[in-house]
């Protein structure tokens, strides 16, 4: 099972549609959260990020703080960061 999701970046409007801060999900992981309801919807999303590299408007059950469970349109995508970036060339110099 995927786990490690880590919350980098967020919009305004899941903000206030989950009733967290911008504080608690940046930088967050999404299990420890309790975002998916149902883990192979959080499997699915993975398969797809690992074919695509995106997701856009995929129909999921996601959890609110308050423990509410809705219907959200699910949009993701992999994002590099510096560090990831330079692990990377780090890597390929290292098999030269």
């Amino acid at each position: 099972m995927l786990s490690g999701w880590k919350i980098i970046d967020i919009n305004q409007a899941y903000i206030r549609w989950t009733g967290y801060s911008r504080e608690e999900l940046i930088g967050s992981l999404a299990e420890d959260l309790r975002l998916w309801v149902h883990p192979d919807d959080r499997e699915k999303i993975a398969g797809m990020l690992r074919t695509t590299g995106e997701v856009n408007s995929e129909e999921i059950l996601v959890r609110q703080k308050n423990g509410n469970v809705r219907i959200v349109f699910f949009s993701a995508r992999f994002m590099e960061t510096e560090r990831e970036l330079k692990d990377k060339i780090d890597d390929l110099e290292g098999k030269s």
